[in-house]
């Protein structure tokens, strides 16, 4: 990082599965940090994820909104509103508390 500017590309991020806490009971997924507090970001986190078809992300809560964009295939979010098919494309965001699966 130099001059405020992070840049780096995609595939610098390594994305690997969670081996501890609740994402540790997750199937088929895998994760990297773009961006985060080692980049000096205070209030930004942006995180890279994977999951395979048939994958599944067990409930789970966090203390900030999720925002997702799904880049190729679908997947299915279940909330306490729903269960909603996001496509190649789509854009969502789960509210703060909110628990959720994927």
């Amino acid at each position: 990082m130099s001059g405020g500017h992070l840049v780096r590309p995609a595939g610098a991020v390594e994305l690997v599965a969670p081996t501890a806490g609740w994402a540790s009971a997750a199937t088929g997924y895998r994760r990297g940090m773009a961006v985060g507090e080692d980049d000096h970001a205070v209030h930004t986190g942006f995180m890279i994820n994977e999951l395979d078809a048939g994958g599944e992300i067990p409930w789970h809560v966090h203390s900030f909104e999720e925002s997702c964009y799904v880049v190729a295939g679908t997947a299915v979010i279940d909330t306490a509103e729903g269960s909603f098919r996001l496509s190649e494309g789509a854009y969502g965001v789960v509210p703060i508390a909110m628990p959720h699966r994927w």
